[in-house]
């Protein structure tokens, strides 16, 4: 049986002027990456969800294209039930590259009994035959003819099954982008950016985007940030030792 590490000998084997560089490098590209990034677009704060700021999809965009760092996306776990009022499960993995080489993940999870999707309200008129409303949480709404009610039902999910999936590809990016120069540090993590759609979904639609999850990573040019295929990622990485597309290698050959 190995006996165990003393954490003393840890402490006596760091490089103390080392670190302190790395985490002053840490500070000033925190204090970069968050000068481009604009409140209310890329980041802010969600009502009921603390003081820090909460990174948003655009943001995390950003972040990435600054940094140069390319995501690809895979899909761990699914449960899909399209019976009746429906059922939606979805755990996306995020995996972040530089030049290639991995350097962090993340983990992103959404499904259907969320409350933002799993209630919603209706009037008297549509409740289901026999429902005891007395029994049901309800809701006043006004309108130019004055207040009506209604009613909290179970909803049918199955109209937001692609919805529900894009979040967990969403949360799954924004997991991995915190963790890249302890943005957690300044940044919490966001659940309620993305809004439910209201919009006709079917299994093949579900299915299409779940092959987009499974798509080769996104490459994005060094010079202005325009998306680049893997074909001319390759080609200009060998030709000019950095992504660019197109149209900057054009400019280059001028």
């Amino acid at each position: 049986m190995e006996a165990a590490l003393n954490p003393l000998s840890l402490i006596q084997e760091v490089d103390v002027k080392l670190v302190s560089e790395t985490l002053t490098k840490v500070k000033s590209l925190q204090a970069t990456l968050k000068s481009i990034l604009v409140d209310g677009h890329d980041y802010g704060k969600i009502p009921g969800c603390g003081d820090k700021p909460t990174l948003l999809k655009p943001g995390a965009e950003k972040i990435l294209m600054s940094l140069g760092i390319t995501s690809s996306y895979e899909l761990i776990e699914h449960t899909e039930k399209f019976e009746g009022k429906g059922f939606f499960a979805y755990t996306v993995k995020c995996i972040l590259f530089k030049n290639g080489q991995k350097i962090t993940e993340g983990l992103g999870h959404a499904n259907s009994k969320e409350k933002k999707w799993a209630y919603e309200f209706v009037n008297e008129k549509d409740l289901p035959e026999g429902t005891d409303k007395s029994l049901l949480k309800k809701k006043v709404f006004n309108s130019n003819n004055g207040t009506f009610t209604k009613y909290e039902v179970d909803a049918d999910v199955n109209s937001k099954a692609n919805t529900i999936l894009k979040m967990a590809k969403k949360r799954a990016q924004i997991d991995a982008v915190l963790t890249v120069a302890s943005l957690s540090e300044i940044f919490t993590q966001d659940f309620d950016e993305l809004e439910p759609v209201e919009e006709p979904t079917s299994k093949p639609t579900v299915d299409k985007v779940k092959e987009d999850i499974k798509s080769t990573p996104e490459y994005y040019c060094a010079d202005c940030g325009a998306g680049v295929t893997p074909k001319v990622y390759d080609f200009s990485k060998e030709k000019y030792g950095r992504p660019l597309c197109m149209s900057c290698q054009k400019k280059g050959n001028e």
